[in-house]
């Protein structure tokens, strides 16, 4: 279902297989872990079609240990990863300390932006054709990551691809500007949990 224009009988296998998308997210985060290549390549659907699997830990980093972590280095495909582009903070050890560095630096955010990147591609048929992805970040960017102003530039025609997101009073759009948006008003994988369009 999610290869082909989805129709209106589609449509709730459609919303489960996304919402299953933030729910295998969150369950990376609870590990202390951020996977870091969120992406449409890297999900596999199960055989019913209504839950996507997170794939590909290659570059997932270990911030209660520190395995694969460094300030300084980034792994991210750059249509899909956040614009803030590295990970920064202190982490590790377990208890508090692991609790105040990822209540402070709030990195699951990094995973939260490639999610909603996902959604948008998965949602909207325009965004599947090879290279549409990049022309949509490029745009993303010159509106500063403002999903509602980026939108409303774009013509009626390309308004109606939208109409999965807009469904059920535009329950999907909400869910994907906040998850793609600048990481001071970026919504949690948590978060999104929570959105009408993830039950």
């Amino acid at each position: 279902a999610l290869g082909r224009r989805v129709g209106e009988d589609d449509a709730t296998t459609f919303r489960a297989a996304l919402a299953s998308l933030a729910r295998s997210a969150a369950s990376v985060h609870a590990f202390d872990f951020i996977h870091r290549d969120v992406k449409p390549g890297n999900l596999l659907i199960t055989r019913r079609g209504q839950r996507l699997k997170l794939i590909d830990l290659g570059g997932a980093a270990d911030l209660r240990t520190g395995n694969n972590f460094d300030e300084s280095e980034t792994i991210f495909d750059p249509v899909y990863g956040p614009p803030e582009r590295y990970i920064t903070g202190k982490f590790g050890g377990s208890g508090l300390g692991m609790n105040v560095g990822w209540g402070k630096n709030k990195p699951d955010l990094f995973d939260s932006f490639s999610c909603g990147m996902t959604i948008l591609q998965v949602s909207v048929p325009a965004f599947r054709k090879k290279g549409a992805m990049k022309a949509v970040r490029r745009d993303l960017k010159r509106w500063c990551y403002d999903c509602e102003a980026w939108r409303a530039s774009l013509s009626e025609r390309q308004q109606e691809d939208f109409a999965i997101l807009d469904d059920d009073n535009g329950a999907g759009w909400k869910l994907v500007c906040g998850l793609v948006s600048n990481k001071g008003t970026r919504m949690s994988v948590s978060k999104a949990l929570s959105s009408p369009f993830c039950r």
